[in-house]
């Protein structure tokens, strides 16, 4: 079996207008995955109760296969891949999955994910990797992606206009 695990926030909808719950050209694209490779969406979302999520993607026609336990963890930053390496351990039916996500590289999992940038959703130039990965070619970073960019720094690659000069000198001062 091969497994998608799907975060919602910044993969399926769009951080420029939260006023939509889910984009429906994500989802097609999301689909177009499912399609291609018959995998199973696993839902990682710390919004994964949130019903309107669910109702979108089903009317988008994703059944969602099954929910990420939410486990109580030391560090807050390794949750999602301490719940994805409990839940692997938990289904040996699972032989390829990609984990598509905008919040954080993961570690142990690295090769698996598909990095999201949050300003973008899932658009059609991650449906290959993501259909790459789950057919057992793994790693999607280019050899020059930077794993340890903090979240500071992520934000102001993607949103430089919204720094004040300062903070964008404190910034570049920490690249150098």
């Amino acid at each position: 079996m091969r497994v998608i695990f799907l975060d919602f926030d910044g993969v399926i909808n769009d951080c420029h207008d939260r006023s939509v719950i889910v984009k429906a050209e994500f989802v097609a694209e999301l689909k177009k995955v499912i399609v291609q490779t018959g995998a199973k969406i696993v839902v990682t979302s710390a919004h994964r109760d949130d019903v309107r999520f669910v109702t979108t993607l089903k009317h988008g026609g994703i059944q969602i296969y099954d929910y990420l336990p939410q486990l109580v963890v030391d560090k807050e930053e390794d949750k999602r891949e301490l719940e994805i390496i409990y839940y692997l351990g938990q289904h040996s039916e699972i032989e390829n999955f990609v984990i598509i996500e905008d919040d954080f590289v993961m570690n142990q999992l690295y090769d698996h994910q598909v990095f999201i940038e949050y300003s973008n959703g899932f658009t059609s130039e991650y449906v290959e990797p993501a259909i790459r990965i789950l057919n057992g070619h793994l790693g999607f970073y280019p050899e020059n992606y930077d794993r340890n960019e903090t979240f500071e720094e992520r934000m102001y690659r993607l949103f430089p206009s919204l720094f004040p000069e300062e903070e964008i000198s404190k910034v570049l001062k920490k690249l150098v």
